[in-house]
């Protein structure tokens, strides 16, 4: 600790003691009752061998003997969450917030100028956010450790006449898939659009009239693209074929 001392913060130096006591902790299953405060707002989300609980009042996490092992408040009008492994991304829904948690403690947060609309995080800790700008309609906004470990924005992508409705980053952040719907002679049009996030280059990309995509996703090696759309499922590889 003393070594990062120039870099200690509240939450730092909870995320040391609360990793080190808990590499100690004993993980034996047992039956045990959780006492937890919720309301109609409330996801219930299992992150590792903890339980955390995301509502509109705040972000909180319970360890499976029953303590509160942070607690964190806010007010939001429609809070939501991701999570990939041990990371834990919560927003507003059409709010300007976003915070990043890693189970321990809160690693990053930040607010917006405009609404948020749909979020991603991946197995590492990077993030990334669909927003917009004053001349833009939508775009995404990719964050992530930089040099020192800082988060900071690592890609940005904004568009002038589509509106982003998904995303999801690869599993080391070195590209993202969206789906954009934009408006062709009156009917609507989605592009699947696959993003190297280190050049910014649009890599592949695809146009699927009349479907509206709900949810996208990498599978595990990377490999293929899935999306949920309405109606039906739909794979593709990674270059979109």
């Amino acid at each position: 600790i003393g070594y990062f001392s120039s870099n200690l913060t509240e939450d730092s130096v909870r995320s040391v003691i609360n990793t080190v006591y808990r590499s100690f902790d004993d993980l034996t299953p047992s039956e045990t009752e959780i006492k937890i405060h919720t309301d109609d707002s409330s996801s219930f989300i299992i992150m590792h061998n903890d339980l955390a609980v995301v509502s509109n009042a705040g972000t909180e996490l319970y360890s499976f003997s029953g303590d509160k092992l942070l607690e964190y408040d806010y007010t939001y009008s429609d809070a939501a969450a991701v999570k990939d492994a041990e990371y834990l991304l919560v927003y507003d829904i059409s709010g300007k917030e976003i915070s990043l948690y890693n189970g321990v403690a809160k690693l990053y947060s930040t607010a917006f100028e405009y609404d948020v609309k749909a979020a991603d995080v991946n197995s590492m800790g990077y993030f990334a956010v669909v927003n917009s700008e004053m001349t833009y309609r939508s775009g995404i906004i990719v964050y992530g450790p930089k040099n020192g470990g800082k988060y900071g924005e690592i890609f940005r992508w904004m568009s002038p006449d589509k509106y982003v409705l998904a995303l999801s980053l690869n599993s080391n952040a070195s590209e993202l898939v969206c789906a954009a719907v934009f408006n062709r002679s009156g009917a609507f049009v989605t592009e699947l659009i696959v993003y190297d996030v280190n050049t910014g280059e649009k890599k592949h990309s695809v146009e699927l009239d009349d479907t509206m995509i709900m949810k996208l996703g990498y599978t595990d090696n990377d490999g293929s693209i899935y999306a949920l759309a309405d109606g039906r499922f739909l794979s593709f590889d990674k270059n979109l074929q």
